[in-house]
């Protein structure tokens, strides 16, 4: 990076601290342009109970606005919010120092909405919020429509989720005998276990939450393992012969860690069509794409298991575009860039 944000500058980074653009993109800016909002200081924060009702998520980002409320810095002048966390809070801190004539701007990134995105209550909140002033850096082209359709804001970025290499060790890196599928968030193991009952011969790993409700039978030839170390995780899945991501619906922010760390271990990976997982693979090449809703999985699965060469080449061809395109420096790239576009781009007028 060029560097062009640099201290004298009224930007603020938020942030739960697990991820700090500003640490390795913008080192040179000094800790008065960051607010840590650490969850486990948040009220209800045990066990994630502050985000599972409306009075906890309100209670946890009146608490995120009291810590941005609590930065000197921002009790003067005009200031423009980088968050990847505590988004509604930044939003409503914007908005409200607007009113009061101060030409504050918000940059939202890392915002999940998963199912949330549909509730009407949720949809006007950012109505209300998500003006001209905001800026919303998405990871898949649903997102996109869904915040042009929902807020009629055209500030919206696009750019897929990346990540650094997960550590796997080079002997758990191997073409075994399981299909692997895993993860939590909208999440369709049902058709997982209706493949596996058709393919008796072929055996399953599924790991997952005890969240996750698996309603169809679990036939013998399938594993269900629940809440295992994230160490655990990435060794089953460094040793299966293939990985299937097997998701519910197009939403952001579900796949992408098993699709790329998939990627980075050199299998083939099995996803839906939904772009936010098929964006990742080339169909055929670095990837093999299904149509969800069929026999698509079931069939995918049969067509692969045997062919130990094609399974080498396409993990081969993933390896190579997970390291070309889909690392973290790829992404802070993108979002850096569009950060410092945006911020050159003349301010909207102040109410």
């Amino acid at each position: 990076m060029d560097g062009r944000l640099s201290p004298q500058q009224n930007i603020l980074f938020v942030t739960e601290g697990h991820y700090f653009l500003e640490g390795r993109v913008y080192p040179e800016l000094s800790r008065r342009h960051r607010v840590a909002l650490d969850r486990t200081e948040a009220p209800e924060a045990g066990g994630g109970l502050g985000l599972r009702t409306k009075t906890g998520q309100a209670r946890v980002e009146l608490w995120r606005l009291a810590r941005m409320l609590q930065n000197p810095s921002l009790r003067r002048g005009d200031w423009t919010l980088v968050c990847t966390s505590g988004h509604y809070a930044a939003l409503l801190f914007a908005s409200l120092a607007r009113a009061l004539g101060r030409d504050a701007r918000a940059i939202l990134y890392n915002l999940y909405l998963h199912g949330l995105g549909e509730r009407a209550a949720v949809q006007a909140i950012l109505r209300a919020l998500v003006r001209e002033h905001v800026g919303v850096i998405v990871q898949s082209h649903a997102e996109v429509e869904y915040f042009r359709r929902v807020t009629g804001t055209t500030r919206v970025a696009m750019f897929p989720y990346c990540q650094d290499p997960m550590p796997l060790a080079a002997d758990d890196l191997q073409l075994g005998e399981d299909v692997f599928a895993g993860g939590f968030t909208n999440r369709d193991f049902d058709s997982v276990l209706e493949c596996a009952a058709r393919l008796p011969r072929i055996p399953f790993t599924v790991v997952c939450s005890r969240l996750n409700a698996l309603t169809r039978p679990v036939p013998p030839n399938v594993r269900v393992l629940r809440d295992i170390p994230v160490e655990s995780f990435n060794r089953l899945l460094a040793g299966a012969r293939l990985v299937v991501v097997p998701l519910l619906g197009d939403v952001g922010a579900s796949g992408q860690i098993v699709v790329l760390t998939s990627m980075q271990a050199g299998k083939t990976t099995v996803v839906p069509s939904y772009d936010v997982v098929s964006q990742y693979v080339e169909d055929g090449t670095s990837g093999v794409v299904y149509e969800p809703g069929g026999d698509g999985l079931c069939g995918a699965v049969e067509e692969l298991y045997d062919d130990l060469d094609r399974l080498r080449r396409i993990g081969a061809a993933a390896e190579r575009r997970y390291r070309s395109h889909f690392t973290r420096e790829s992404f802070e790239n993108f979002v850096s860039g569009t950060i410092e576009r945006w911020l050159a781009e003349p301010s909207p007028p102040v109410a």
